[in-house]
């Protein structure tokens, strides 16, 4: 199963985890996100530029 949610991106990314955590803690259900840390474990802040 796939599900899409959208926030925008001035929102930061912390209302993105939190939209997505809301979602799948309501369901029992794990996720995962790819592309926003670096090996280190160090934000890319990729978002940060796409802000308003």
């Amino acid at each position: 199963m796939l599900i899409v949610l959208t926030v925008p991106v001035t929102a930061g990314f912390p209302a993105v985890e939190a939209a997505v955590r809301a979602w799948t803690t309501a369901r029992d259900c794990g996720w995962e996100h790819g592309n926003v840390h670096d090996e280190d474990g160090k934000p890319l802040d990729w978002w940060a530029g796409e802000a308003g």
